[in-house]
Protein backbone atom coordinates (compact mmCIF):
# COMPACT_ATOMS: atom_id res chain seq x y z
CA UNK A 1 0.00 0.00 0.00
CA UNK A 2 1.29 3.41 -0.87
CA UNK A 3 2.66 5.38 2.06
CA UNK A 4 3.28 2.53 4.51
CA UNK A 5 6.40 1.08 2.95
CA UNK A 6 8.97 -0.02 5.55
CA UNK A 7 6.55 0.77 8.37
CA UNK A 8 5.79 -2.84 9.30
CA UNK A 9 8.92 -4.64 8.13
CA UNK A 10 10.47 -5.18 11.56
CA UNK A 11 9.85 -7.76 14.25
CA UNK A 12 9.55 -6.40 17.75
CA UNK A 13 10.97 -8.18 20.81
CA UNK A 14 7.40 -8.88 21.92
CA UNK A 15 6.60 -10.50 18.56
CA UNK A 16 9.73 -12.67 18.84
CA UNK A 17 8.70 -13.73 22.36
CA UNK A 18 5.20 -14.63 21.17
CA UNK A 19 6.60 -16.68 18.29
CA UNK A 20 9.03 -18.52 20.57
CA UNK A 21 6.30 -19.15 23.15
CA UNK A 22 4.03 -20.57 20.46
CA UNK A 23 6.80 -22.84 19.16
CA UNK A 24 7.63 -24.01 22.69
CA UNK A 25 3.98 -24.77 23.42
CA UNK A 26 3.62 -26.74 20.19
CA UNK A 27 6.83 -28.70 20.88
CA UNK A 28 5.81 -29.46 24.47
CA UNK A 29 2.33 -30.61 23.48
CA UNK A 30 3.78 -32.84 20.76
CA UNK A 31 6.05 -34.52 23.32
CA UNK A 32 3.09 -35.13 25.63
CA UNK A 33 1.03 -36.65 22.81
CA UNK A 34 3.59 -39.38 22.17
CA UNK A 35 2.83 -42.88 23.38
CA UNK A 36 4.98 -44.37 26.13
CA UNK A 37 6.76 -46.50 23.53
CA UNK A 38 7.44 -43.49 21.32
CA UNK A 39 8.78 -41.51 24.29
CA UNK A 40 11.05 -44.37 25.31
CA UNK A 41 12.44 -44.66 21.79
CA UNK A 42 12.89 -40.90 21.49
CA UNK A 43 14.82 -40.72 24.76
CA UNK A 44 17.02 -43.61 23.62
CA UNK A 45 17.95 -41.62 20.53
CA UNK A 46 18.13 -38.26 22.33
CA UNK A 47 18.84 -38.87 26.03
CA UNK A 48 18.91 -35.14 26.79
CA UNK A 49 15.11 -35.07 26.20
CA UNK A 50 14.40 -37.39 29.14
CA UNK A 51 14.46 -34.64 31.80
CA UNK A 52 12.42 -32.36 29.52
CA UNK A 53 9.69 -34.97 29.08
CA UNK A 54 9.75 -35.86 32.77
CA UNK A 55 9.34 -32.19 33.72
CA UNK A 56 6.43 -31.79 31.30
CA UNK A 57 4.69 -34.87 32.69
CA UNK A 58 5.09 -33.61 36.25
CA UNK A 59 3.81 -30.16 35.32
CA UNK A 60 0.78 -31.52 33.49
CA UNK A 61 0.05 -33.97 36.30
CA UNK A 62 0.05 -31.05 38.76
CA UNK A 63 -2.20 -29.11 36.38
CA UNK A 64 -4.64 -32.03 36.11
CA UNK A 65 -4.16 -32.19 32.35
CA UNK A 66 -3.91 -35.31 30.22
CA UNK A 67 -1.06 -37.60 31.25
CA UNK A 68 -0.19 -40.97 29.75
CA UNK A 69 -0.54 -43.43 32.69
CA UNK A 70 1.63 -45.99 30.87
CA UNK A 71 4.69 -43.74 30.64
CA UNK A 72 7.47 -44.46 33.08
CA UNK A 73 10.67 -42.43 32.70
CA UNK A 74 13.65 -44.65 32.12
Amino acid sequence: MKGIGRTYDHVTPEMRRQILDAHDARWNSSLLELTATERARLTEWFPHLKPVITRLLIETRDGQEKVDPHFHPI
